[in-house]
């Protein structure tokens, strides 16, 4: 998890013209929360997107764990599908973080 957390997160280079939307999940796995204060002393902890140093069009927070991710993709796909379509998650998108670890 140490390497994961140091490991940059390059940007895009800027000669990809393409739409970039995030979908942060608000929810931590089991494994986080088993390590939480270990995790918390590598580096603070935030969802907040622009701490992806990436440039995006758009975000969306999905009140989802990585985990659930997998397997519920009924829950999140219609924000692919309409950011897909148009640039741009929907007016239903959660833009705010609302979560916790």
């Amino acid at each position: 998890m140490a390497d994961l957390a140091q490991t940059p997160y390059p940007p895009l280079p800027n000669q990809i013209h393409a739409h970039v939307g995030l979908m942060i999940e608000q929810r931590a796995t089991g494994l986080m929360r088993l390590f939480k204060r270990w995790a918390q002393n590598m580096r603070a902890l935030t969802w907040d997107a622009t701490s992806f140093g990436q440039a995006y069009d758009d975000v969306c927070y999905v009140p989802l764990n990585h985990d659930l991710m997998y397997r519920r993709f009924d829950d999140f796909i219609p924000e692919v599908i309409h950011f897909s379509s148009s640039g741009r998650f929907s007016s239903q998108a959660i833009r705010e973080y609302h979560g916790h670890l």
